[in-house]
């Protein structure tokens, strides 16, 4: 199956830590943040990651390391204030990864703690686009998350990014499973939409227009795109 990593951040809330790296490659492990990401991937997945310019060559020089089959693309942004938003880096991976294929979309500040073939098997046996969630009872981070609304079985019947007010303790996460047809709506949406700096602005837009479901995870995810949170993976 196809992945889409978008890793084109800037990290300017953390950039007191990196040190001129992208938070991807911050050393974790003994390796990077990025390898344990890569490394929970199963091994026959073809990934194309969207970097922005500044970091394109540290990009490729840690793929050249990994083994896998890797594309790594440069969406041409060498400063934050240029940037047109992580829907317009998504449109760039698919552009090159195809759209007539299902392919998952991960952002790159996640650690899942768990095993990620099991939403590739989840996502192989549905016709639905999936979206990994979790409970999240805090409300106060809530309100910079995605937020869901699911029915009995599981279909998503609201989203919302970042909502001032939460609605409901199930939080959207950075794992996306997309169908082709879902794919082939996205240049439509960023035709006409302002709101492109989140993944989960489009995950609103397919709510009214086809079936996607909530898939909870099966265990812990670590959000390092915060200070606090990624002082703490960090080796030392």
């Amino acid at each position: 199956m196809k992945v889409v990593i978008l890793a084109a951040g800037f990290g300017t809330r953390v950039s007191h830590l990196t040190g001129g790296r992208p938070k991807a490659l911050m050393s974790y492990l003994g390796a990077t943040l990025l390898d344990a990401l890569v490394q929970a991937l199963p091994e026959n997945t073809a990934i194309t990651l969207v970097s922005n310019a500044k970091y394109l060559d540290q990009f490729h020089e840690w793929a050249r390391m990994t083994g896998r089959q890797l594309r790594i693309l440069n969406n041409g942004i060498t400063d934050p204030g240029e940037r047109k938003g992580a829907l317009f880096d998504l449109a760039l991976g698919l552009d090159a990864a195809g759209r007539d294929e299902p392919v998952v979309v991960l952002g790159s500040d996640s650690l899942f703690q768990f095993d990620l073939s099991l939403f590739f098997d989840a996502f192989r046996a549905t016709a639905s686009n999936l979206v990994g969630v979790r409970h999240n009872p805090d409300l106060t981070d809530q309100r910079r998350r995605g937020v869901v609304g699911l029915s009995a079985n599981e279909k998503i019947t609201r989203f919302e990014e970042k909502p001032d007010h939460p609605f409901s303790t199930i939080a959207a996460t950075a794992l996306y499973g997309f169908q082709p047809p879902a794919l082939l709506q996205l240049n439509d949406y960023l035709a006409v939409s302002d709101d492109v700096d989140s993944p989960g602005h489009f995950v609103s837009h397919l709510v009214s227009k086809m079936e996607v479901r909530g898939w909870f995870l099966p265990g812990e995810l670590i959000d390092y795109g915060h200070a606090s949170v990624l002082a703490k993976q960090l080796d030392q």
